[in-house]
């Protein structure tokens, strides 16, 4: 009887690391989809439209808003030849 006590209780803590390594690859999948929610811009700027809301699925290549350079960044780009010499 002992035996198969034992036995019963290796099956139960067997199928119990089981779900364990399950819930973690689970978490570790959720983990990476949430890895994918932040999108960075390549640069600094004003969001001055949207055309998606928090939540929206997205598509590889869609736009998602319009992003305009710092006011400091234009004028410095319009100075980009030698100010000192005329043109």
């Amino acid at each position: 009887m002992r035996k198969v006590a034992v036995g019963v209780a290796e099956a139960r803590l067997a199928s119990a690391q089981a779900q364990v390594d399950q819930a973690r690859a689970t978490q570790e999948g959720f983990d990476l989809q949430l890895g994918y929610t932040r999108i960075l811009a390549p640069v600094d700027g004003v969001v001055t439209r949207k055309f998606v809301e928090a939540g929206q699925t997205i598509q590889p290549g869609q736009g998602l808003l319009t992003l305009i350079p710092p006011a400091s960044e234009l004028g410095h780009r319009q100075l980009q030849g030698d100010p000192a010499r005329p043109h």
